[in-house]
């Protein structure tokens, strides 16, 4: 990047935002925390961080009047994107929970623990990422990334990158401008700020 960028990281009571907001600085980015929907209306590129129940995650995003402030970027065709928990939200809902997702992704995510018998849950360590071939995001190749999770989106027509553990599971979806890590780009060293760097020159 030549010129720094600013990118509105999105506060609403779960996540750990001062990872994402370092990384971000360290990529030459300028990260901006919002709080409200007229401050989501206000940013071009906007990241969804978010760590913890998906049902507090909805509820905090309803209750704070960004979610349809978000919906509406996304429709805008601003890039929008979301990490961990924040992933998970694109999607519709979650077995972890009964709020209803964003919906600006299909599909609902799964318990690791129904799909896999011989494996520690949570999912959590590196594990490497393969992008499919339809991805709108490029990746590193090859690509390990930090996890740590125990739900997850299954493979769909949105899978933009897979992981396995276990079972193979989608560890990027994208539609459009809306692109969903499952990982912790903020923890995955040098991986992760190539993705966090692809996400803030991004022009889907």
């Amino acid at each position: 990047m030549t010129q720094a960028t600013t990118i509105g990281v999105v506060n609403y009571g779960v996540g750990n935002l001062g990872s994402v907001m370092n990384m971000l600085r360290y990529i030459n980015a300028i990260p901006v925390m919002v709080t409200t929907a007229d401050e989501v209306a206000a940013q071009h590129h906007l990241i969804l961080p978010g760590v913890g129940s998906y049902d507090a995650g909805a509820a905090g995003l309803r209750a704070s009047g960004m979610a349809d402030a978000i919906v509406a970027h996304a429709h805008a065709g601003k890039p929008l994107l979301g990490i961990c928990l924040g992933m998970q939200l694109l999607l519709e809902g979650s077995a972890e929970g009964t709020e209803p997702g964003l919906g600006l992704i299909p599909g609902r995510c799964e318990a690791f623990a129904d799909h896999v018998a011989d494996r520690r849950i949570p999912h959590m360590g590196w594990s490497d990422v393969h992008a499919d071939s339809a991805s709108g995001i490029r990746l590193p190749e090859p690509a390990r990334f930090y996890f740590a999770h125990s739900y997850f989106a299954p493979l769909s027509d949105a899978t933009w990158a897979r992981a396995s553990y276990g079972t193979q599971f989608s560890a990027v979806v994208g539609r459009d401008c809306v692109v969903g890590m499952q990982f912790h780009p903020e923890k995955s060293h040098r991986f992760g700020m190539a993705a966090l760097t692809e996400f803030v020159g991004w022009r889907a």
